[in-house]
């Protein structure tokens, strides 16, 4: 094996253990997000967020929905086996209804159908017959919140290849936030000593927004997931006053760097701790969000800086962009604009405006009086005005006058002897000049 060969077999190798690893990170995300949504509790009742995601996955992102179907599975798993039996059973029927040849439905009415006739069926079995009002209302809110989740998550998880390259939209960041916060009410368990996982990352959500987009976007940060967060474990007040104020601090302490950023961050938890005793702020909160805030500092700027890229791309160039197309299109259109003028002016302007006026025109002798025998009389020497006569009949003609022109011709008749044929002869040179008038319009 040469050299060359060798790189190039070695390169292939290189690149193929490359993309393994990629797709194992990212199976392994999609493995974790599985996992919590299928915990997730809202209103203190398991909740179906797990089936939504299988859907998008198992549609846009193929490769990795045995991924998904295992961290479903074993997210469930922890609640117990009869919500992994749910779960198995209402991705079956939403295979089943996507599969259905005769009744296409769109994917959120799909998921929100699977999860709503597996519940209503499970609970029938469970109750025996009609299960309570209070456990209907439970079943229909499932089914409606997994046909919002599903909609949310249509527009988070786009193509693979627009992740990094087009522009992430308000409605993008907002579907974020919304499975952000779904994903941590199933990561309320995860507590190890002092360590809460949901709360370490809501600090660290919150400092990052806080230094990509300032004030505005950490406060909408903290507005959104602490709202979230609060309304599933039914402290709604509390936990959202706590978020808020907590990405307002921080977003203006963003003009101090990041340790501004994380200073400003942790004070709106120390004021609540001594101006709201019922809150859940403890030691654990603390340590939580005090991690958070280190991980925070130790953040390569590299990946704020494409975040904020993202976000918020640079004015200056989305307005040299605009400029130019501005620029383009107005040349364009001024350019047809100037070819139109020109055609106006030729057509029109040139022809009756600035063109010189025509002399009377001057009739020559008809055939028909090259050949009379007073052609000496009426064209000679001893002319009697014939040809004054026959200008001022085509004059006549050409304006219009019915009274004008049949006075001349009663001139005509009674100095010419052979009149009927010069009038067929007049007729004819008329015919032919307005021939060759409209054929040069046309041409213009």
């Amino acid at each position: 094996m040469t050299s060359i060969e060798w790189y190039n077999t070695t390169n292939v190798d290189d690149q193929k253990i490359g993309l393994k690893k990629k797709q194992i990170l990212i199976g392994s995300l999609f493995f974790l997000t599985a996992f919590f949504l299928a915990q997730s509790v809202v209103f203190e009742a398991a909740v179906p967020f797990s089936v939504p995601f299988w859907a998008i996955i198992r549609t846009k992102y193929r490769e990795y929905a045995k991924f998904v179907l295992f961290g479903s599975l074993a997210g469930c798993f922890f609640l117990g086996f009869g919500q992994v039996l749910i779960l198995a059973l209402q991705i079956i029927l939403y295979e089943c209804i996507m599969r259905f040849r005769y009744w296409q439905l769109p994917q959120s009415i799909a998921v929100s159908l699977a999860v709503l006739l597996v519940q209503i069926m499970w609970q029938g079995v469970m109750y025996q017959g009609l299960p309570p009002v209070l456990v209907q209302f439970y079943v229909g809110c499932e089914a409606a919140l997994a046909l919002i989740m599903t909609l949310f998550m249509q527009v988070l998880f786009v193509n693979s290849y627009e992740w990094f390259t087009t522009h992430w939209t308000y409605e993008k960041l907002g579907s974020g936030l919304v499975v952000f916060a779904a994903m941590l009410t199933g990561m309320q368990t995860v507590v190890i000593s002092y360590f809460s996982l949901p709360i370490f990352l809501l600090q660290l959500f919150i400092c990052f927004g806080a230094l990509v987009g300032s004030v505005p976007l950490a406060t909408v940060i903290g507005a959104v997931l602490g709202t979230l967060i609060g309304v599933a474990k039914l402290s709604f007040t509390g936990m959202l006053s706590v978020a808020t104020l907590t990405g307002l601090c921080a977003g203006m302490g963003a003009k101090g760097g990041r340790f501004g950023v994380a200073i400003g961050s942790i004070l709106p938890s120390v004021f609540f701790l001594f101006y709201d005793a019922t809150l859940p702020l403890d030691s654990v909160y603390f340590t939580s969000i005090a991690m958070g805030s280190i991980l925070f500092l130790t953040i390569p700027k590299k990946y704020s800086d494409k975040v904020r890229d993202k976000l918020f791309p640079q004015r200056e160039e989305v307005l040299l962009a605009r400029q130019n197309w501005l620029t383009e299109h107005v040349t364009y259109k001024l350019e047809h604009f100037q070819h139109f003028v020109q055609f106006m002016k030729e057509l029109v302007f040139d022809r009756f405006m600035t063109a010189p006026v025509e002399a009377a025109k001057e009739v020559a002798p008809m055939n028909t009086c090259l050949s009379c025998f007073r052609y000496d009389h009426c064209w000679g020497a001893q002319n009697n005005g014939m040809d004054k006569l026959m200008t001022d009949w085509f004059h006549m003609k050409g304006v219009g006058k019915e009274s004008a022109i049949h006075r001349v011709e009663e001139q005509i008749r009674y100095k010419c002897v052979k009149s009927t044929k010069i009038f067929e002869e007049l007729d004819t040179e008329l015919y032919r000049e307005r021939i060759n008038g409209q054929y040069f319009h046309g041409k213009k």
